[in-house]
């Protein structure tokens, strides 16, 4: 298949902010949830208001410190479904 690569000062947290910022002007101030598994989260994770880490294949989390991050057991898909259990709860 074909595929489009985008490089350069990216990452997922500003596209993130970009994203927030656009739902925010149409509907106010929204809360965001970030679910990730790897380094390459911690950007995004880092700009939301619940960020939450999901494990790895084979159940464990990368070595992540972020202020107000929880950490969730489930791998993939499941480890979604938990996390947003869980938050729908507080």
């Amino acid at each position: 298949g074909r595929f489009c690569s985008v490089s350069g000062k990216s990452d997922k947290g500003k596209a993130t902010k970009i994203v927030v910022k656009l739902f925010e002007k149409k509907l106010g101030k929204v809360e965001t949830i970030g679910i990730g598994d790897s380094f390459n989260d911690v950007a995004m994770l880092s700009v939301v208001d619940f960020p939450v880490l999901v494990q790895k294949p084979g159940n464990y989390w990368e070595e992540i410190d972020l202020q107000n991050l929880r950490r969730v057991s489930g791998v993939g898909p499941q480890g979604w479904i938990l996390a947003i259990e869980e938050l729908t709860r507080l």
